[in-house]
């Protein structure tokens, strides 16, 4: 039985959320088939249009879709400033909301999109390193995604891809521990083996999850003793 209840990714209301959670939010909508809409590529007719006979299933099918897209964004905010841009989406021709003007209204004010802005997203990427060994490397990769998708989405840097962020690992993992498996990654590299971004990860996952095994064994061979 298809599930035609409306759901939603809800917004925390916190700039630093909001890049990550917009992309989520548009992945959720082009499952309800209204991405196209939220993101103004397929024109929404008005209201008074869609009453007069003569209109097309297209028509309605955008009229449909414009009004999930709203329901969802409305139901996703909490905080004051949030609904307030959404519910400042409405107008004479869509009075019950307007999905990609709301989205419009949310990106001006959580999207920062200065040079100053994008050179500290680009020095904050350079310097992010795994230092500790006792840090999971997840945690390092996470914060890579999270800063180049910013960089992408916010300034169209599409520099920022796997080969970059696959280089950046390589090179700023700092703890002993992963020296004998990034070497092996190197020298296969220089000779020509294609090693993918999901390759390194998981290999530098082995190492870190092979140290706590490591470590258990030892805890338990010394309260044997």
């Amino acid at each position: 039985k298809e599930d035609k209840s409306i759901r939603t990714i809800p917004f925390s209301g916190k700039k630093q959320d909001y890049i990550i959670w917009r992309a989520r939010f548009l992945s959720f909508s082009q499952i309800k088939g209204c991405k196209q809409v939220l993101l103004g590529k397929t024109a929404v007719p008005s209201a008074s249009k869609t009453l007069l006979k003569g209109v097309d299933d297209e028509e309605i099918l955008a009229r449909h879709a414009n009004a999930i897209a709203y329901s969802m964004l409305n139901m996703a905010v909490s905080d004051s400033v949030s609904f307030g841009a959404v519910y400042n989406a409405q107008s004479t021709d869509l009075p019950d909301g307007d999905a990609a003007k709301a989205l419009a209204n949310l990106d001006k004010i959580f999207k920062s999109k200065s040079s100053a802005k994008k050179h500290e997203l680009e020095q904050k990427f350079n310097d992010c390193k795994l230092l500790r060994d006792d840090k999971n490397p997840d945690e390092f990769f996470a914060e890579l995604d999270k800063i180049r998708l910013q960089l992408q989405i916010d300034y169209n840097l599409n520099t920022y891809d796997d080969e970059k962020v696959k280089s950046h690992i390589l090179y700023n993992i700092k703890p002993r521990m992963y020296e004998t498996v990034l070497h092996v990654i190197k020298r296969d590299i220089d000779m020509g083996t294609t090693i993918t971004l999901e390759n390194l990860k998981e290999d530098l996952r082995r190492v870190y999850a092979q140290r706590y095994v490591d470590y258990k064994e030892r805890i338990h061979a010394e309260s044997v003793l």
